[in-house]
């Protein structure tokens, strides 16, 4: 997606954000619409196979989508399909590859203000 490296007229002048002079949102909603279009297939069509099978599959031939889908058909599931699109959209193009795991040295700097904890007035409910 190039659209999340375009310069944005609004990150410099935020009042301008609203108006989305670019079509920079616009054009970002479109192209998540279409790769969550894509997710969906490959969920549909994992789900048709799934549901094909009459005995289940051996455990080390589970993938990721697999396991995500095996958590959405529990039942105190918290897992959407939704949240499955979400996640898989986060992890396009992290792979082992991709990733620098050397060790290196940096140099590490003070915040000028550092960053305080401050509690909230909020009522917390208990279940």
């Amino acid at each position: 997606m190039n659209v999340t490296g375009k310069p944005n007229v609004g990150d410099y002048f935020p009042f301008l954000r609203f108006l989305d002079l670019q079509g920079t949102r616009k054009e970002a909603t479109l192209c998540t619409e279409r790769l969550f279009k894509v997710f969906q297939d490959f969920i549909n069509a994992r789900m048709a196979t799934r549901s094909s099978q009459t005995e289940r599959k051996d455990v080390s031939s589970f993938d990721l989508l697999d396991t995500l889908l095996d958590l959405t058909q529990e039942n105190k599931a918290e897992l959407s399909l939704n949240d499955i699109k979400h996640f898989l959209q986060a992890q396009n193009g992290v792979v082992a590859e991709n990733m620098d795991m050397t060790d290196a040295f940096g140099v590490t700097l003070r915040k000028a203000k550092p960053l305080r904890a401050v509690p909230s007035k909020r009522s917390v409910r208990s279940s």
